[in-house]
């Protein structure tokens, strides 16, 4: 994962750390194989109080469909309070 700029806030005291991490792939001989996968994890605290957001997504397709599945966990002090994935089907009719 790239650390894309972590920052400390000195008139809040507040530590964030963004990280990314993108991945594209795809053979040349086949199209069909293209997928992209990505992560994100943020972080954000002060003293002994933190949050923490992880985020991935995929993305790939078939000749009739994208397929897009995607995570998010979120947590405050390390403990989890929120939790939601999605997993879509998306028609390609346009191309």
């Amino acid at each position: 994962m790239e650390d894309i700029n972590t920052q400390l806030v000195i008139l809040l005291v507040i530590r964030l750390s963004p990280k990314c991490s993108e991945q594209y792939r795809i053979l040349p001989w086949d199209p069909l194989s293209a997928r992209a996968d990505i992560q994100w994890s943020y972080r954000a605290g002060r003293d002994e109080w933190g949050v923490e957001v992880d985020s991935q997504l995929s993305i790939c397709a078939d000749e009739q469909w994208f397929y897009v599945s995607a995570e998010q966990v979120a947590r405050e002090n390390g403990k989890e309070i929120h939790l939601r994935t999605w997993e879509e089907r998306v028609a390609r009719v346009a191309l």
